[in-house]
């Protein structure tokens, strides 16, 4: 099994005193799921839900928090 690269040096990504969260700092990144992964989570600290297909967009996952702690019921 590969493994997918991971950001580095995050603060590069916004200017000092912004958050970064949201569609226009991430964009497109994604972190891709395999067959039979859940496709339903929720973030313990925002009570957020996250639809996934594929991947879990990044850009849904950090939307409100720059951090995120994601469980799945499955």
């Amino acid at each position: 099994m590969g493994r997918d690269p991971c950001p580095r040096f995050l603060a590069t990504l916004v200017e000092e005193g912004e958050d970064p969260l949201g569609t226009d700092v991430w964009q497109d990144t994604q972190v891709a799921l395999q067959d039979g992964f859940p496709r339903l989570w929720r973030n313990v600290l925002t009570g957020e839900l996250i639809h996934a297909r594929e991947a879990l967009l990044i850009e849904e996952v950090l939307r409100s928090l720059p951090v995120a702690l994601l469980v799945s019921n499955a």
